[in-house]
């Protein structure tokens, strides 16, 4: 595999550039998905608000901001809205 760096050319193993790439991905993916999976989705069917996981977050079949999600208290899969209130109060949350 080679590498241009400012019109340098560097030799690498190809295993060695597919695990940097790798690496390279999970630490971009990774904490994006931490930090967006604190978003606060409604339920369209009954109401209920809850949090996804991380890695139910990046998973989730979505469009634009609305997400494909099996809401935890009716237990059936609907499309769910993020709130516009994200104010950080549990107690109105669902888990």
């Amino acid at each position: 595999m080679t590498i241009n760096w400012f019109d340098e050319h560097f030799e690498i193993p190809l295993v060695l550039g597919i695990i940097s790439i790798i690496i390279f991905m999970l630490l971009l993916v990774v904490p994006a998905s931490i930090c967006l999976s604190r978003t606060i989705y409604v339920c369209d069917k009954c109401g209920c608000r809850f949090r996804l996981k991380w890695y139910k977050y990046l998973l989730a079949l979505h469009m634009n901001d609305d997400r494909y999600l099996r809401c935890p208290r009716c237990k059936k899969k609907n499309w769910c809205s993020p709130s516009y209130n994200q104010n950080g109060n549990n107690i109105d949350i669902d888990k």
